[in-house]
């Protein structure tokens, strides 16, 4: 009797873990939308001020080459080499993270398809039917542990065989009772649940 009386409480665990699962589920998807809303921050001001160094290094560059020109004329040379190289090498850390920002943009769109397909699918469509089942069996279980601890202690009562068979018309129609919630419940589970 001792493992059918843990049946009950060990289903209710069950359906309980589920519970527990979809919430921290539910945390986890809010965690992780966080974090990438904070790297798309991140992403866009290291983009700008990536942006910022290009066109300061651009205009370095240019009022390089205006003063060689002007050097120029006067028979100067002027090296506007290393200008032109911290304007190529800042060009390339923007592209770099432009294009990490892609990398990026695309890894979120995929986690978030992954995401809408286990919100949708696991924990919103088919978490909640399979709740509702083990509390149907839980609940079932709970009520046929009854009636067995019931008929139990009226038959513990009785005395004689005589007195047992008497007790026989009401075990059969409960008995009949259940097995008749039991065939509903098979058929139209929706309906029992």
């Amino acid at each position: 009797m001792s493992d059918l009386v843990a049946k009950p409480e060990a289903i209710a665990d069950l359906r309980n873990g589920l519970t527990r699962f979809a919430e921290r589920q539910q945390e986890t998807f809010e965690r992780i939308n966080a974090d990438i809303r904070l790297m798309r921050d991140q992403f866009e001001n290291e983009i700008s001020q990536a942006s910022y160094v290009v066109n300061m290094r651009n205009e370095q560059a240019q009022n390089c080459q205006r003063e060689a020109m002007y050097a120029a004329a006067e028979g100067f040379w002027l090296d506007c080499t290393p200008y032109m190289q911290a304007l190529q090498q800042a060009e390339q850390q923007l592209a770099q993270l432009k294009r990490a920002q892609d990398q990026f943009e695309r890894a979120a769109e995929e986690y978030a398809w992954v995401q809408n397909s286990t919100r949708n699918g696991a924990i919103e469509r088919d978490l909640p039917p399979a709740v509702r089942y083990l509390d149907a069996v839980r609940n079932g279980l709970e009520a046929y542990l009854e009636v067995q601890l019931r008929i139990g202690d009226e038959l513990h009562l009785a005395q004689s065989p005589a007195q047992v068979q008497q007790y026989q018309p009401t075990l059969d129609a409960l008995l009949a009772e259940r097995k008749t919630e039991g065939e509903i419940r098979t058929r139209f589970p929706e309906r029992g649940m």
